[in-house]
């Protein structure tokens, strides 16, 4: 990683601990995966999120053969995985990690559901259309 990806990583995971506190979800950030072929840093692990074993978060685009070594890794391990653009979750936006978090799913025990988890994805609403 180069000073201004390792940068951004440190910036994203100080983001998504706040994001912890404010929402009341775990998170882990950063986070290193150890594989067989050695670790693998991730900005961000949420082990409530995107699948059963949880997910971890990729920051988009920085190095292509960095962000196929992190898929392998995720894959191999049975994660969910993202990538997304730094940028986009550079300061804490409530509604915005809500949307995201209810986007990818809570896979969590069910008496520990955030209070705020609709279940639904970008774009779905609440309110049935009337027809």
């Amino acid at each position: 990683m180069t000073p201004d990806e390792t940068a951004s990583a440190e910036s994203m995971a100080v983001v998504w601990q706040i994001a912890a506190r404010e929402l009341g979800i775990r998170v882990a950030a950063p986070y290193t995966l150890e594989t067989a072929h050695g670790s693998v840093r991730f900005a961000v692990y949420l082990p409530d999120f995107g699948s059963t074993r949880g997910m971890v978060v990729c920051q988009l685009g920085y190095h292509p053969m960095h962000d196929v070594e992190q898929v392998s890794a995720a894959q191999a391990a049975g994660l969910y995985y993202s990538s997304i653009n730094p940028s986009a979750y550079s300061a804490f936006d409530r509604e915005h990690f809500v949307g995201t978090l209810n986007d990818w799913g809570y896979f969590g025990a069910p008496d520990k559901t955030p209070p705020w988890y609709s279940g639904l994805a970008w774009g779905e609403s609440s309110v049935e259309s009337e027809t």
